[in-house]
């Protein structure tokens, strides 16, 4: 979502009520100006793919934030990448036989209140009638915990009651 962000205001593709927006961008870059952003990325934006793409990814919660204050430009960025998530999401579910499918969104951008609404919504429009169900299940586990927590079930193990949020406890102690 940060690239996109970056990459519509390089090329002009914003308007009048983006501009505390784009304020933001540039001070988050450390630029001042939009010249200086392209400068920037002519540049590279950063020594090496990994740098850039975190200083990107740390970025992308302006992106959200900036959606949630209904800034066309966010709004317009977290739209296409929530189209995204559907996409993806349909294309997994269609895997499954089931007449509905649960999942969870994870990430610090995919789990934000408006991205969460923005996918509920595309699930909803692209449903058909008898067709899947897609139901979108709250999660407080990060997505290795989850992975974890289904593994168990798989192998049959009993997950006893309480795990999940002594899971998250001892995950979130590891995360860097």
């Amino acid at each position: 979502m940060a690239y996109d962000a970056v990459h519509s205001i390089l090329a002009g593709r914003y308007g009048p009520q983006d501009q505390p927006f784009i304020e933001q961008i540039l001070a988050y870059w450390n630029v001042t100006s939009i010249p200086e952003l392209a400068a920037l990325g002519v540049s590279g934006f950063a020594e090496n793919r990994q740098a850039i793409n975190r200083i990107f990814g740390q970025m992308a919660p302006l992106v959200t934030k900036a959606a949630a204050e209904h800034i066309p430009l966010a709004v317009r960025v977290c739209d296409s990448a929530a189209d995204t998530a559907v996409v993806g999401i349909l294309m997994l579910a269609s895997c499954f036989k089931d007449q509905q499918v649960s999942m969870t969104l994870t990430g610090s951008c995919l789990s934000t209140p408006y991205m969460v609404e923005a996918v509920r919504k595309g699930l909803d429009a692209a449903y058909k009638p008898g067709g899947q169900q897609i139901h979108y299940m709250t999660s407080h586990v990060p997505a290795v915990g989850g992975a974890l927590l289904d593994a168990y079930h798989l192998a049959g193990f009993q997950v006893a009651e309480g795990i999940t949020s002594e899971l998250q406890s001892e995950l979130k102690r590891h995360t860097t």
